[in-house]
């Protein structure tokens, strides 16, 4: 099940699997192993940032995250889309996940709606009103475009 975001430029399949946007099971696994997808909030110094996602251009690139405490967004600097990729692919070599495809300068966007309805069936009470669930929200690449000009 892909995790809601608008910030990962890279799909990812397990063998036998159809590519999806950001898994939720391999997103665990880098917030807990991986400093670039868990740390210290820039500006707030709580340990309460977690990456959800990353890609990049040609000379820039990282893994963007937010902070829980203070609603901070941060960016872990890892280098260009390639090297991104390859950091990548060292991160996750354990899992059972591999990177099917990537997009240059946009992203694949994690739907919100199948884990709202998961989270649904599983009783849980305290979900986000309907208006979350909107998917026309601008992608992190176009919010970063629209800030140049």
């Amino acid at each position: 099940m892909p995790f809601p975001q608008n910030a990962c430029c890279f799909k990812f399949k397990i063998e036998g699997g159809d590519k999806i946007p950001l898994p939720i099971g391999l997103l665990f696994t880098l917030w807990k192993e991986q400093e670039a997808w868990h740390g210290p909030c820039g500006n707030c110094q709580n340990p309460t940032v977690y990456g959800i996602g990353c890609g990049g251009m040609l000379a820039t690139g990282g893994v963007i995250g937010y902070c829980t405490t203070c609603d901070t967004r941060n960016f872990y600097f890892l280098g260009g889309m390639a090297a991104v990729a390859r950091q990548l692919e060292q991160m996750i070599e354990h899992t059972p996940y591999r990177i099917g495809s990537g997009c240059y300068g946009g992203c694949f966007k994690g739907p919100k709606l199948p884990l709202y309805q998961r989270l649904q069936q599983l009783k849980w009470h305290d979900l986000p009103p309907l208006e979350w669930l909107d998917e026309d929200s601008q992608s992190e690449a176009q919010l970063r475009e629209a800030a140049r000009s």
